[in-house]
């Protein structure tokens, strides 16, 4: 994979220093520029260089699933993933079925998470001109669900399903497109629905309203509180949100519905086979610069970055790396059982 980005190495000043820190050169992956895995990841990456741990070089813009791939494979030392997809590998299931259940489950093994975070809650988009007052109107349009490879169109596809009944190419057009090119899409009217993951509040949106007002579409309340749709929005990976009609201004984004949707799980992954100390020493300067990440942007405090482990639930099957274990633990993290 090409690396896009490379972090410039800190380097160490005094021979005694240079002794006894020798620097580790890392390789990880992430998601484009902009967005809350990348975000993390470059995080994690300049508070290792800070501290003269590691030199760590960041793939930007990359397949996430892939990432999941290469990290387990041993060909990154590090890399975002999202929650889902653990499960889909461990399982064979979806983007990950020619592997199979149990090289999936033996490839899950080499899977450990330094942190998880909320990746940012999904964002159903349309223009207030565009005909789409509900989620029964996008019968017959054209909706980007995703990019081609990874995990967000099955879920995407599956939540219309549950609200509407509607299914792809039967009931509407399924856009699959890479990451970026689903705003464009919007813009050029070649797309009548984005679905997409974003921060809250989501970086995209300005875009989309320098063309006109946008309505978000939230869950409809009868469907956000039933027992089917409460059961897919606590699957591996996803949890039930809100966005906020206060998030925007109200001139130029309409908030539906109470703005009722999911939030998305990430993991920063590790291989499991990482020196333990490295990690530690990594993620205790990662846990350190915490305090000051929060003001890096207006939806840093929405990553919920401080919980250590949020999204990490059981099903996931994945747990942290020793290193970071004891770094979490150190910093006063309650850790649940089965991520030890």
């Amino acid at each position: 994979m090409k690396i896009t980005s490379v972090l410039a190495a800190f380097t160490i000043s005094g021979a005694l220093a240079t002794a006894s820190m020798a620097q580790e050169t890392l390789s990880s992956a992430t998601a484009d520029v902009g967005s809350a895995p990348h975000f993390v990841m470059t995080s994690l990456a300049s508070a290792a260089e800070g501290e003269g741990l590691a030199n760590v070089q960041v793939q930007e813009g990359q397949a996430l699933t892939r990432v999941q791939l290469a990290v387990a494979r041993g060909e990154l030392d590090m890399g975002t993933v999202p929650v889902v997809t653990l499960f889909l590998m461990k399982r064979g299931l979806a983007m990950y079925k020619d592997l199979g259940a149990e090289e999936g489950a033996k490839l899950t093994e080499n899977l450990t998470a330094i942190t998880g975070f909320n990746a940012g809650v999904y964002h159903v988009m349309t223009f207030a001109d565009s005909g789409v007052n509900d989620w029964a109107d996008i019968k017959g349009k054209r909706v980007f669900v995703g990019a081609p490879t990874g995990g967000a169109a099955a879920q995407v596809q599956s939540m219309i399903q549950i609200i509407t009944g509607y299914k792809p190419g039967d009931d509407y057009e399924a856009i699959k497109l890479d990451w970026g090119a689903d705003v464009q899409g919007m813009l050029d009217g070649k797309v009548d629905v984005v679905i997409r993951p974003g921060t809250i509040p989501a970086g995209y949106i300005d875009r989309l309203t320098s063309a006109g007002k946008v309505r978000l579409l939230g869950v409809p309340e009868d469907v956000f509180s039933s027992e089917g749709f409460t059961k897919f929005a606590n699957a591996p990976g996803t949890l039930p949100a809100q966005i906020d009609q206060s998030v925007y201004d109200s001139e130029s984004v309409e908030v539906l519905n109470g703005g009722n949707t999911l939030s998305i799980g990430l993991a920063l992954t590790a291989n499991a086979n990482l020196d333990e100390d490295l990690v530690y020493n990594v993620t205790k300067a990662y846990i350190a610069d915490l305090d000051g990440l929060r003001g890096a942007a207006p939806w840093v405090p929405s990553l919920n970055l401080d919980q250590g482990v949020w999204g990490l639930t059981p099903i996931a099957g994945i747990k942290l790396h020793p290193g970071a274990l004891r770094a979490w633990e150190e910093a006063g993290v309650s850790i649940p059982d089965h991520l030890k």
